[in-house]
């Protein structure tokens, strides 16, 4: 349950930012009779980046670690039960033991 939260998948974001540029381009250039010659065009662009390189290995890392900690904390668990049990069953057999002589 904890990876599936964690979305332990190696995809990330498909487009990250999207922006939108709007402006004037002015250009001036001098003529062959000594004027300068002006203009102006809009420009409109669109851009958007394309993650290739961000493979999301720091979020990756992260829910990897919090993963780990919480299987190591499960078999941390699973040994002590088991070492109680056994505690419980050495007293059971020596209170029953002591018993029966």
């Amino acid at each position: 349950a904890l990876a599936k939260s964690y979305g332990l998948t190696e995809a990330t974001r498909y487009v990250s930012d999207l922006e939108l540029l709007s402006g004037v381009e002015v250009e001036r250039e001098a003529s062959e009779e000594g004027g300068t010659e002006t203009s102006v065009s809009p420009i409109l662009e669109l851009e958007f980046v394309i993650p290739i390189f961000d493979t999301g290995k720091a979020r990756m890392r992260k829910a990897e670690l919090a993963y780990m900690q919480a299987a190591n904390r499960f078999a941390e668990k699973a040994v002590n039960i088991r070492s109680e049990a056994r505690s419980a069953y050495d007293a059971y057999r020596s209170t029953y033991d002591i018993a029966r002589h």
